[in-house]
């Protein structure tokens, strides 16, 4: 069911991207390629839709992080056919690392930081601004974004533990009353044995 859940969830992520990005679509950046941009936009919205009906639950958690590739070129395609403004794909970055640190371990996030680096910086060659400024946003995003990720990933493991000491915990009182009921019917069937002759 989790692993359904974090499929689902990022399904979400990239079908609202994409649906998202296509309704600003006539609000667009100085620069930007709008045919392009929509392209990006639509192929998002199509993964979203795939990753939505995919067998989740049958698949092990790690296959999950195959979706962060594609995630990070579409968010590096975007940024190079988007225009001059550079912050807006940040937030883009975030939400990935908020998905990677939910649906897994502790340490994945800064795994894929090269990866997201990479996707960062690349789309800068091809823009107008200056490089030194796209490095200095770069040099900040990642590191944030892998914190983030991390963060959450720690708190969830952490919610993971706790959630497994409650089930044992209501394991262990569920045995005591099954126990203590058995403790009656055996004193109630003693007491019983043992009226009967003192009656006699």
């Amino acid at each position: 069911d989790r692993r359904r859940l974090y499929g689902r969830l990022a399904a979400m992520f990239f079908a609202g991207a994409g649906v998202l990005g296509l309704i600003t679509l006539p609000l667009p950046a100085p620069g930007s390629q709008p045919t392009a941009t929509a392209a990006v936009y639509a192929v998002a919205l199509a993964l979203g839709i795939a990753i939505w009906f995919a067998p989740w639950g049958s698949w092990p958690l790690a296959a999950s992080l195959a979706i962060v590739p594609p995630a990070f070129a579409l968010i590096a395609v975007g940024n190079a056919f988007g225009g001059e403004d550079l912050h807006t794909y940040s937030v883009f970055f975030v939400v990935a690392f908020v998905w990677i640190g939910m649906a897994h371990p502790p340490r994945t996030s800064a795994a894929m930081a090269p990866l997201a680096a990479a996707a960062y910086i690349l789309p800068l060659f091809f823009l107008p601004e200056s490089i030194e400024a796209g490095l200095a946003s770069a040099a900040v995003t990642i590191p944030v974004c892998v914190l983030v990720g991390e963060g959450i990933a720690w708190s969830v493991g952490r919610l993971e533990q706790i959630e497994l000491a409650l089930a044992r915990e209501r394991d262990r009182t569920e045995r005591l009353r099954e126990l203590d009921e058995m403790k009656d019917r055996f004193l109630s069937a003693v007491s019983h044995e043992l009226r009967t002759p003192i009656t006699i």
